[in-house]
């Protein structure tokens, strides 16, 4: 038996040595603690880096898809407006735009103005949506003669 045993023995038995396992079972305790914490730990930095590089390539390819979308909106927003352009000049040139036009129109306006509010077309549309709905009579052949020699 070690000296030391048999000393710790002699001076108090076993409530001496039920301290003593106890401080040693504490101090197992604790160090198993940490062990597992270490543990938990490296599992956590091992599936924050397999999850990162999972993720980096999705990443590159959402940038990409929202770059696309970007050129597409882009695109169709300007073939909103050529396509508003067009029918603001054939109805400010016919002198009226029905209600059913004014409807296409208005949707079509929506439609450019979501893609990202460009304020550009704006007045053309408060134009079509204040027109006439119907055309202008034309005058009677006698008073289109007077309006022919009042002009001259």
């Amino acid at each position: 038996m070690p000296v030391w045993l048999q000393i710790l023995l002699a001076l108090g038995g076993s409530s001496l040595i039920g301290l003593v396992v106890a401080d040693i079972y504490k101090s197992i305790k604790n160090k198993s603690k940490k062990h597992l914490e270490q543990i938990k730990k490296d599992r956590q930095d091992d599936v924050r880096e397999v999850v990162h590089d999972e993720l980096e390539p999705v990443k590159e390819e959402v940038g990409d898809i929202k770059n696309d979308l970007g050129l597409v909106k882009n695109g169709l927003q300007k073939d909103l407006y050529v396509d508003l352009v067009h029918l603001y000049n054939e109805y400010k040139e016919r002198g009226y735009c029905t209600v059913g036009e004014k409807r296409d129109y208005d949707s079509i306006y929506w439609a450019y103005h979501n893609l990202g509010k460009n304020g550009v077309a704006d007045n053309m549309h408060d134009t079509v949506m204040q027109m006439d709905e119907t055309p202008k009579p034309k005058p009677a052949p006698r008073q289109r003669q007077r309006l022919n020699e009042t002009k001259k």
